[in-house]
């Protein structure tokens, strides 16, 4: 494992609990969640906000991981990057989202190997921005806010339902089901080959996690709706109170009763 060597904080967390990620988010010459850009980013690349944030959001499929870092970026003025995305470049596969085509084409572990460096290489190239992907979290080091988005199969089954009813090719109950299994286990496989972690069970490179497997309690476009919203704001609202974001940033509304479980691991 390429982390198995590293301190006991993985690059994250100091000895005496210190958030590194929060050091260095709002290290010298900026202001968290303002809107002044300070110093530029590797290669030039800049936030349309100034604020300087790099977040991995990781789960299983059909969590709500590529809902979320959407709604994270448009709210926090940041670029979003997608490893399916990069996936389906290095298959030459032109759609816009993933598919189980997409996944029919995982045939080579080189490849895999491939996409992984390319997404790690996104993430050492930007001081800023939203990643979605599974893996990450695991074969890099940089320092990033880190977050496991928890969600229960049954939750996860409701919510590949809405999905395909959204693109306008609703599936049913068992393809659901069988479209999610392929997904886990081959991704599962893939990452246990290369990189040698369980994404099944191994939770200990995440600084958080958010278990929203109770916010889709049917599969419903309005239940994902509101599920979504309620996942965006628990984030934010944790992201603010550990003093990682900036108080001006908590404007996405209080989180009610029977929110998502926020849990900070770090």
């Amino acid at each position: 494992m390429l982390w198995r060597n590293r301190p006991q904080y993985c690059g994250r967390l100091g000895p005496v609990g210190r958030s590194v990620a929060a050091e260095w988010i709002a290290g010298p010459g900026w202001r968290v969640g303002s809107g002044t850009v300070g110093h530029s980013d590797r290669n030039s690349r800049r936030t349309p906000v100034g604020l300087v944030v790099r977040i991995i959001v990781s789960g299983l499929t059909a969590a709500g991981k590529t809902t979320l870092c959407r709604r994270l970026a448009a709210g926090l003025g940041l670029p979003f990057l997608s490893a399916s995305r990069i996936l389906a470049e290095h298959l030459s596969d032109a759609g816009a989202e993933w598919t189980p085509q997409l996944d029919e084409k995982r045939t080579e572990l080189s490849v895999e190997r491939a996409v992984d460096a390319a997404v790690r290489s996104a993430l050492r190239e930007r001081d800023a921005g939203v990643f979605d992907s599974w893996g990450l979290p695991w074969y890099s080091d940089e320092p990033a806010i880190r977050i496991w988005l928890e969600s229960d199969r049954a939750s996860r089954l409701r919510k590949c339902h809405v999905s395909y009813v959204q693109r306008g090719a609703p599936k049913t109950s068992e393809e659901c089901a069988s479209i999610l299994d392929a997904k886990d286990a081959k991704s599962r496989a893939v990452f246990l080959a290369n990189w040698g972690f369980d994404l099944f069970t191994d939770r200990r490179p995440f600084d958080l996690v958010v278990d929203c497997s109770a916010q889709i309690p049917e599969a419903t476009v309005e239940q994902a709706e509101l599920g979504a919203r309620a996942t965006y704001r628990a984030v934010v609202t944790a992201l603010v109170d550990r003093g990682l974001l900036g108080a001006d940033l908590a404007d996405a509304g209080p989180v009610g009763g029977g929110g998502p479980v926020v849990e900070w691991r770090r």
